[in-house]
C-alpha cells in the first residue's frame, strides 16, 4: 500500500498509481506460477486481498469525497468505481473462502483481473488527468491517506 515515509509524502495520485502497478506486478507474479504452486497462489492472492481492500476504503474514504467536492464531473467515475469495488470485494470473499488447489480458483483471480483492470484503466485515463490539473491538495491528500494507512 502507500509509502510509509511520512516525511516525504507522496501525492494522492501517485500512491494510487504506485498501489495500481503493484497490483499489475502481483497479478503477472501469479501468471508465471506453475499450475502446481497452489500455496503460493494462495498466499499471493491473500496478501493481494489485504493490499486492495486499503487501497478500496483509502479510494472511498478520503479520496473519492474530496474529488467530489472540487471536481462534479467525476462523479459519475467514482460512482462506477464504488460499484467495481463491491465486484472486487465479492470476488476477494469467494478467493478467501477457496484454497488454491480448488478447481476454480484461477478462473476466479481471471475474473479479479480483469476487474481490477479495467478500474485501473478508467481511474488513469479519465480521472487522475482531471484530478491532477485540479487545485486539490493532493499532497495533503496524500499525507491524510499515509496518516489513515498507519493508524490502521
Amino acid at each position: 500500500m502507500p509509502n510509509s515515509d511520512s516525511f516525504n509524502p507522496q501525492d494522492a495520485v501517485t500512491m494510487l498509481r504506485k498501489d495500481h502497478r503493484n497490483f499489475e506486478t502481483q497479478l503477472a507474479i501469479y501468471s508465471a506460477l506453475s499450475m502446481v504452486e497452489h500455496q503460493k497462489k494462495k498466499q499471493l492472492i491473500d496478501q493481494m486481498s489485504i493490499d486492495l481492500s486499503t487501497h478500496m476504503e483509502m479510494e472511498e474514504k478520503i479520496f473519492y469525497p474530496e474529488v467530489k467536492a472540487h471536481i462534479k464531473g467525476l462523479v459519475g467515475i467514482m460512482n462506477q468505481g464504488i460499484v467495481e469495488h463491491i465486484r472486487l470485494r465479492f470476488l476477494l470473499k469467494q478467493l478467501k473462502a477457496m484454497n488454491g488447489t480448488d478447481l476454480l480458483f484461477d478462473e476466479q483471480v481471471k475474473q479479479l483481473s480483469t476487474s481490477i483492470g479495467k478500474h485501473i484503466a478508467k481511474s488513469e485515463s479519465d480521472m487522475f488527468p482531471k484530478v491532477n490539473a485540479s487545485k486539490i491538495n493532493l499532497h495533503g491528500l496524500g499525507q491524510e491517506m499515509q496518516d489513515r494507512t498507519k493508524s490502521g
